[in-house]
């Protein structure tokens, strides 16, 4: 194939940048890359959920915790 010919070239030559976004939220310290036959092979792993988890409320005075008296308008 001559060189007017390419429509499109898959493998770029030099150095090249790219940014990626990724939807969720990762564990980025623990990342590992690998470049093997001209693929580059990114594993991030995902972050833990939060975990739902119970907080107690201790109940204060009277007027705190909404007992009092109110004053009418």
């Amino acid at each position: 194939i001559s060189r007017e010919q390419y429509l499109y070239r898959e493998r770029r030559f030099g150095s090249f940048s790219r940014t990626v976004q990724l939807p969720v939220r990762v564990q980025g310290d623990r990342a590992d890359a690998t470049f093997t036959d001209g693929v580059l092979t990114l594993r991030i792993p995902k972050a833990e959920e939060v975990k739902p988890r119970q907080i107690r409320i201790n109940a204060g005075d009277s007027a705190a915790s909404g007992n009092g008296t109110q004053a009418s308008s």
